[in-house]
Formats: C-alpha cells, sequence, structure tokens
C-alpha cells in the first residue's frame, strides 16, 4: 500500500513546477526525524535528552568527557543538574579555551579543561577558524569547513593532540559528548581502549555537513561503536532509534543532528 502511494506520488509530482513543494516536504521530513533542528536548545533536544539521563549516571566517583568544549555550555549543564559528577574538557582554540578557562575557574575539582585537540595519534595538528572572528564555534582541523562550507578566510593555529586513550583517568566515565567539527571518527578511533575498558554507558555525537570533509559516514561511526544502539535526538529530549535495518538514505543525512548512543 506505501509503495502503491508513493509511485502515486511520482507519477502526480516528479516534475520540475513542483520543485519548491518536494523540498519544503523534504525539509519537513527532515525535522521530524531530528535533522536541522538547530535554533532552539528545545528543537534540538540535545540538553533535554543528557537531563533525562544525569540521574542514572550521578555516581560519586562519575566522570563527563566533554570533547570539543567551545565555551563550555554541556560542562555548565553537566555541573548544574548533577551534585556529583566531575568533567573533563578538551578545547584546543587558545582564545576559547582561556574563556573557558575563566568561566568555570570557580569549580574547583569539579571541572578539569585541557587545552588540546583530541583525535586517533599523539603530536601537532592544524586547527583552522576565521581570521576575522578567532575562538568561534565552527573552529575545525579542517580548513575547508571555514572555507568551503561556510565560506570565510580562514587562520591557521598548530595544537597540541592527544588521543583519549593516552590519558589515565581516575573513576567511571559514565558519557563521552563529541563536538568537533567532522573530526568525531578519529576521536572514536583513538578512544577504543577507554571504551572498552571504562564502558560509558552514553556517547552523544553531533553529525552535520563537516563530515562531508572529513569523509565519514554514519555507518563508519556505528560501526566503532558496535556495543551501543544509535538514535537521533528529536525535540524535547526524545529519541528516534536508527538501529535497523540500515538504510544509507536514512542514515547519511548530512546535516545538524545530534545521536545518542546508548551501551547495549
Amino acid at each position: 500500500m506505501i509503495e502503491r502511494l508513493l509511485n502515486l506520488y511520482a507519477f502526480l509530482f516528479a516534475r520540475s513546477s513542483f520543485r519548491s513543494l518536494n523540498y519544503l516536504l523534504i525539509q519537513m521530513g527532515l525535522r521530524g526525524i531530528g535533522v536541522l533542528n538547530y535554533r532552539t536548545s528545545y528543537l534540538s533536544g540535545e540538553d533535554l535528552a543528557v537531563e533525562k539521563i544525569i540521574n542514572a549516571l550521578d555516581a560519586k566517583d562519575g566522570m563527563i568527557l566533554d570533547v570539543g568544549a567551545n565555551e563550555g555550555d554541556f560542562t555548565a549543564l553537566i555541573i548544574s543538574k548533577s551534585r556529583n559528577l566531575r568533567v573533563l574538557g578538551f578545547e584546543p582554540h587558545p582564545k576559547t579555551y582561556s574563556r573557558l578557562k575563566l568561566r568555570f575557574a570557580d569549580k574547583g575539582q569539579r571541572v578539569e579543561l585541557l587545552n588540546c585537540a583530541v583525535g586517533n595519534e599523539m603530536g601537532e595538528i592544524s586547527l583552522y577558524d576565521y581570521d576575522d572572528h578567532e575562538g568561534s564555534e565552527h573552529a575545525s582541523v579542517f580548513r575547508d569547513v571555514i572555507e568551503g562550507s561556510r565560506g570565510g578566510k580562514a587562520t591557521e593555529h598548530k595544537v597540541k593532540l592527544i588521543t583519549l586513550d593516552s590519558l589515565e583517568l581516575r573513576g567511571e566515565v559514565q558519557l563521552i559528548k563529541i563536538d568537533v567539527e567532522g573530526f568525531e571518527l578519529p576521536v572514536l578511533q583513538g578512544a577504543r581502549k577507554l571504551i572498552n575498558d571504562k564502558q560509558p554507558k552514553f556517547v552523544v555525537i553531533e553529525f552535520n555537513e563537516m563530515n562531508v570533509n572529513s569523509r565519514t559516514f554514519m555507518k563508519d561511526m556505528t560501526k566503532e561503536l558496535s556495543g551501543y544502539r544509535v538514535a537521533r535526538i528529536l525535540p524535547g529530549g526524545n529519541t528516534l532509534e536508527l538501529n535497523e535495518p540500515y538504510r544509507a538514505w536514512n542514515h547519511e543525512i548530512f546535516a545538524y543532528q545530534n545521536l545518542l548512543f546508548t551501551r547495549t
């Protein structure tokens, strides 16, 4: 029945005169499955989804890893909504890191910050940002994020690069949040031992058009996190599971979305 309806729709509306209508329907459908909902915190749903699971994580030895901390909004959410959780945040941009340090200067041992990028090897890496707006939320290890996707002019910083596996972490890693403008897969590759040993309950990843620059598919990340089921976060913090069956047209949508991986 559904196939017949789809065929009928194609027969009636698959023509250039209905292009605007068809693109509108595509965008409406994407919003309904948790894609492109970035305009408000409620529509994004990320903060509300995390709030729903914080109580299950709030142990005295619990730790959250905030990879790509930027201005620290995610870290602030964890600290404000929990009593015991500690946050280890990673921010490579020197100017953004300075602001981050000031913001959490009074949080003592609950917030620790490292001025470095995170990936799948140790060393140094180039970080690109707008030359007229340094310390932006779009800073990336891919120049094309600034000059291609965003249409700006890039300036380059050489920053320290580490892996999560290189760290000796005390306590239980309960959740890892990764938002690094297309560099998410190398972060996961450099955390295989940590994820295997610590078995965090949740991993939150932003997936968007920047993953085109890194040639990263959602399938790559679900394979790396094979012990987890994955869902898109919907408005209000609800979720839509994407596990089975894998369909490229459904999974590989290179537009803003937040993914919640839950350990099985």
